[in-house]
């Protein structure tokens, strides 16, 4: 018989095993209750945003258009948002800006553009920081030949038309009839003659120089489009059959009469900017344009091609020499004056060397002297200083003239 006696299997484990294994079952337990009370915050949800764009889709050619819609982000309209609008013509891979404006209460917006074709336009906002940006559905606005009379305009202009004060028909040569409405926010003119009829609009100080002219009863006669906007300066143009009415946020409008409208308009500009003073030599308006130290007689010639919408008539260069190459290898040396020519001058005549320093516009002559409007230049009261003034020239003094393609 054996002297031993047999023991569980438990009895085995020594005392100090036990404790140790009851702490882990407890932790266990704990950390199982813990991860089940523990709440997982909900993923954050992506900003959206979206932007509209509508506008009238069948204008006539001359108008400009009115393009709105409404800016979001998360479904809510938001204001000061910079929106930009593109355009280009269909089938074409580049978009141009026709301006930029910002998002107002309830992320509404609009901008207006007159456009000289068909095109497909979009409306685009640029991401920032977190808040992704968007584009329109694109939108094609196409021109058609309808006839626009004043109560179809008023239709499409909607609450910006604002209120009639009563309309009056007037006989006017070249036309079959012209009907005015003189509203709150604008002067309507529809023209009716053989071929068509049309309705322009004619607003702000370009309205008050036009009926202070005697509308189109007056020396500038009818309207032949809308006014053209958004130029340099805040500037608008705007054509009418015997002349043209420039306005900028800075001058008092200045009217010109003729048939010649684009060189009407060019000249036009440069008159809106005469009297201006340079505060340094060479530190000028015109040359924070081009970003430039250099002198700017012909720098100013290009800000007013630019200005007058005529940028690719008279090319932009930052310094004399590039223009003056521009010029006489583009558009040729004539001999004669002529207006809306450019007239170039050696105004260093004491060096010895023959060879072209100044530019100035020609915007009149006789048979003794020619009469220019000229950037950088002294003023003539003093003799003193630089800035743009006009100029009475002798005939002999220019070495010769540029025809630009107006």
């Amino acid at each position: 018989m054996s002297l031993g006696t047999h023991r569980p299997a438990d009895a085995l484990t020594t005392p100090s095993a036990r404790p140790r294994r009851t702490v882990r079952r407890a932790l266990a337990l704990v950390l199982t209750a813990a991860l089940a009370l523990l709440v997982v915050p909900p993923a954050h949800a992506a900003t959206t945003t979206s932007l509209t764009l509508t506008m009238d889709k069948t204008p006539r050619s001359g108008e400009s258009i009115w393009f709105s819609g409404t800016w979001k982000v998360n479904g809510k309209g938001t204001s000061n948002k910079s929106i930009s609008l593109d355009y280009r013509r269909k089938g074409s891979t580049r978009w141009t800006s026709a301006g930029v404006t910002r998002s107002r209460t309830g992320g509404a917006w609009a901008l207006r553009f007159k456009p000289a074709a068909s095109y497909e336009y979009r409306a685009r906002a640029e991401a920032w920081g977190s808040t992704p940006g968007a584009l329109s559905p694109y939108r094609q606005a196409t021109f058609v030949s309808n006839k626009r009379s004043i109560e179809s305009r008023v239709n499409v202009l909607g609450w910006r038309a604002g209120t009639s004060n009563g309309l009056r028909t007037v006989d006017v040569p070249g036309t079959q009839k012209v009907r005015y409405d003189s509203r709150t926010t604008m002067l309507l003119v529809e023209v009716t003659t053989s071929e068509r009829v049309r309705t322009w609009t004619v607003e702000g100080e370009i309205r008050k120089a036009y009926t202070a002219k005697g509308s189109a009863k007056g020396e500038l006669g009818y309207p032949l489009g809308d006014a053209r906007c958004r130029l340099l300066d805040d500037g608008c143009l705007q054509r009418f059959s015997n002349g043209v009415i420039y306005d900028n946020a800075f001058k008092s409008p200045v009217v010109l009469l003729g048939k010649k409208h684009s060189v009407l308009e060019v000249i036009a500009v440069a008159r809106s900017q005469v009297g201006y003073a340079a505060p340094a030599s060479n530190i000028s308006r015109y040359n924070t344009w081009v970003g430039t130290t250099n002198a700017w007689c012909s720098i100013f010639q290009s800000w007013v091609g630019a200005a007058s919408g005529h940028e690719s008539t008279i090319r932009t260069y930052g310094n004399f020499p590039d223009f003056h190459s521009w010029a006489v290898r583009s558009l040729g040396r004539k001999s004669a004056p002529t207006i809306g020519a450019i007239a170039f001058f050696d105004t260093h005549t004491s060096d010895g060397v023959s060879a072209a320093t100044h530019a100035g516009l020609v915007i009149g002559y006789s048979s003794s002297a020619i009469y220019t409007i000229e950037g950088n230049t002294s003023n003539p009261a003093t003799g003193t200083g630089r800035g743009v003034y006009y100029k009475t020239r002798p005939r002999s003094m220019p070495m010769y003239y540029v025809y630009p393609q107006y």
